[in-house]
C-alpha cells in the first residue's frame, strides 16, 4: 500500500482538481468495483485507499456514503465496512457540533 500512497501523493493536485465536481467524484468511486475485479488485492487496502482518498480531499464524504448504500459488491461493502462506520460517526458528531453551535 506504501507504493499506492505514494502515487497517490504525487499526483494529488490532478485528482482533486478532477474530483471538484460531483461527477468527477462518481467517477473515482465507479472505478473501485473495477479495480478489484481486475486487481483482487486492492481490496485489501480499498478501505485505506478510500481514507487517503478522503483525507486529501479528493471523495467527499457524501459522495462515498452515497456510493456505498447503492454498492452491489457485498465483499467490497464488508471490507469498507469499518471505514464507513467512521465516517458515518464523523458525519454525526459533526452535525452535533453544528447543532450546539447554534445554542
Amino acid at each position: 500500500f506504501a507504493a499506492v500512497k505514494v502515487n497517490l501523493t504525487k499526483f494529488k493536485q490532478l485528482l482533486v482538481k478532477y474530483s471538484k465536481s460531483k461527477s468527477g467524484q462518481e467517477y473515482y468511486l465507479a472505478f473501485f468495483p473495477e479495480l478489484v475485479k481486475r486487481f483482487p488485492p486492492f481490496l485489501e487496502v480499498l478501505a485505506k485507499l478510500l481514507h487517503v482518498l478522503y483525507e486529501f480531499d479528493v471523495l467527499g464524504e457524501d459522495a462515498i456514503l452515497k456510493w456505498a448504500s447503492k454498492l452491489q459488491e457485498n465483499e467490497i461493502k464488508s471490507k469498507i465496512g469499518g471505514f464507513l462506520d467512521w465516517l458515518q460517526e464523523d458525519d454525526d458528531e459533526s452535525s452535533e457540533e453544528e447543532s450546539s453551535d447554534e445554542d
